[in-house]
């Protein structure tokens, strides 16, 4: 009888422990493992770093998403627009070209870049006012000229009308991202280094990154061209330096059934509306 007591009492001690045990699983919340916390944190980091656009930099600039012919640029040289000017937005060179597979020559300080697109020459010089491509002179608007930003040759919007003449450079609906389109085909074998030189850097340096404003470089030594003394331009003699010229035109009135003379002014077909060409003397260069 006291087996059968002590056994029983036995049973009912385990079921007891069976119970309580049961009881401080379920109070006790399950505990994350350190590769779930792990995960957890980095999704939180990711969407804290997540950048929405635009947003103003620490220089006051305003940063923009680039998009080239409706595809994202990954970059860290982001667009930007000025404060005083915010319909002029300054494009990554380099990380244009990149995208469109044409090579580029850059000085080592990056504020002097030249390339080929399609048999035409570009040059640029960050600071410097005047921008050449082919036969083009691009002159800056303003303060509207290249600068030199963290190791980066930005340049105005306004170079790529010249560079693609049927590109569009604007901005999105929602103004996030700096948009360029064009169409122009890209020959390869006409662009791109060969036969071209590292430029050097421009004796105004880097630009300074706050304003966009610099002074052009070279010198004004005895060595300097006496024609164009040291600019290596001068004044186009087919518009006399306007830049423009006066078309005239005759056109058949249907209703008086006369002809009648009518006139347009246009760019000056010699230097691209810009009043000065290459110096004949120094071939550009402002040497003598």
């Amino acid at each position: 009888m006291n087996m059968k007591r002590r056994f029983l009492a036995l049973i009912l001690a385990a079921m007891l422990c069976v119970t309580l045990s049961a009881c401080n699983q379920n109070q006790n919340p399950v505990e994350s493992s350190p590769e779930q916390t792990t995960t957890g944190e980095n999704a939180a980091l990711e969407n804290e770093q997540e950048q929405t656009f635009p947003f103003e930099d620490d220089e006051s600039r305003t940063r923009y998403r680039l998009v080239i012919n409706g595809n994202e640029v990954s970059t860290d040289n982001l667009p930007f627009t000025y404060p005083d000017s915010p319909k002029c937005g300054y494009y990554p060179l380099e990380d244009v070209l990149a995208h469109i597979e044409i090579a580029c020559f850059c000085s080592e300080d990056k504020s002097a870049l030249t390339t080929k697109i399609n048999g035409s020459v570009l040059k640029v010089t960050a600071g410097v006012a005047e921008m050449t491509y082919g036969r083009k002179s691009i002159k800056a608007v303003g303060t509207e000229t290249a600068v030199c930003i963290d190791g980066c040759l930005y340049v105005p919007s306004f170079l790529f009308l010249s560079i693609f003449d049927n590109g569009i450079v604007d901005f999105s609906s929602d103004r996030s991202a700096a948009t360029l389109d064009t169409n122009t085909t890209i020959d390869l074998a006409a662009s791109g280094t060969a036969g071209l030189s590292v430029p050097s850097a421009g004796t105004s340096g880097v630009v300074s990154a706050g304003n966009g404003q610099g002074s052009s470089g070279g010198s004004t030594g005895s060595s300097n061209c006496g024609t164009c003394n040291g600019s290596g331009r001068s004044i186009c003699t087919y518009c006399s330096g306007t830049g423009s010229k006066i078309e005239y035109q005759q056109a058949y009135d249907p209703v008086s059934k006369q002809y009648k003379q009518t006139q347009r002014t246009v760019f000056c077909s010699r230097c691209g509306g810009s009043g000065q060409v290459i110096c004949p003397s120094c071939g550009g260069s402002g040497k003598r």
